[in-house]
């Protein structure tokens, strides 16, 4: 299987039950009859081509043929706070996983041959992350705002196998 099939395989799978399970922080959320439900705003936010908000909103409502029916920019950011992000782990994973399971992988004398490596990130000055990531110290003048992120990359499969974001202080 080639990395289009396991991308259109990964699409397939944002209508099934369990993906929308995961995909909820509530009960309630997407399932009333909207103009953007969740199979779409996981597409959506999927297929982001790092345009300004307002023109992505465009551009995906002119592709699916209703742009008559585009949201807002708002409508878009209230129905994203419903979204569970663990979704989007689990889709990843399962691509990864999907890459593994045939099989059809570069070795090197039958090793898989990874690389770890990790950076320093600085994250958006809010309340829920400052104590997320434990961000309340620093020096005198400015509090601490960065985390640490690190991931574990396949070189040969050219995959990125695992990333993990922790507070700074996480060896």
């Amino acid at each position: 299987m080639n990395s289009q099939d396991r991308i259109d395989q990964i699409f397939s799978k944002l209508c099934h039950e369990r993906i929308h399970q995961i995909a909820r922080l509530t009960k309630e959320a997407f399932t009333g009859n909207r103009r953007m439900p969740l199979e779409s705003l996981l597409t959506f936010t999927l297929t982001q081509k790092g345009n300004t908000l307002s023109m992505e909103i465009n551009n995906y409502f002119k592709d699916i043929n209703k742009r008559e029916n585009r949201i807002t920019k708002q409508a878009y950011s209230n129905q994203r706070m419903k979204l569970n992000p663990e979704v989007f782990i689990e889709l990843f994973n399962e691509y990864v996983e999907s890459i593994y399971e045939d099989n059809n992988y570069k070795t090197l004398k039958d090793y898989i041959v990874t690389a770890v490596d990790r950076t320093v990130l600085e994250i958006p000055h809010t309340k829920e992350l400052r104590e997320a990531y434990d961000c309340e110290r620093g020096d005198n003048k400015h509090d601490m705002r960065v985390a640490r992120a690190s991931g574990v990359y396949d070189f040969l499969n050219d995959i990125m196998i695992d990333a993990q974001i922790d507070k700074y202080t996480t060896s």
